[in-house]
């Protein structure tokens, strides 16, 4: 099983520094968050995913993220896989 912690995080983790101002719009304004914060990647899974792809869901062109260079396709579909599999959020391997 695909988890946050121990699969999602490390895949995140170099860009978490120079993408510490994510933010995305919500019913309650313009949410603020970071690539390391578990609830925040849940919540905001399916953008994530479309900056990821640099496709939104209506087909359109987004800019890429993380910033300079796309993820490499395996890290996007595990990724996916962390949403399919229902975004767990795990515990730490010791």
């Amino acid at each position: 099983m695909v988890t946050f912690i121990n699969d999602i995080l490390p895949i995140f983790s170099p860009y978490i520094r120079c993408m510490s101002n994510v933010q995305f719009a919500s019913a309650d304004g313009v949410e603020p968050g970071s690539l390391g914060d578990y609830d925040f990647v849940k919540r905001f899974h399916g953008r994530i995913l479309a900056r990821l792809k640099g496709v939104n869901e209506f087909g359109q062109s987004v800019p890429v993220m993380p910033p300079g260079r796309p993820l490499p396709p395996e890290k996007i579909a595990l990724f996916e896989q962390w949403i399919t599999e229902g975004m767990q959020e795990g515990v730490p391997v010791v």
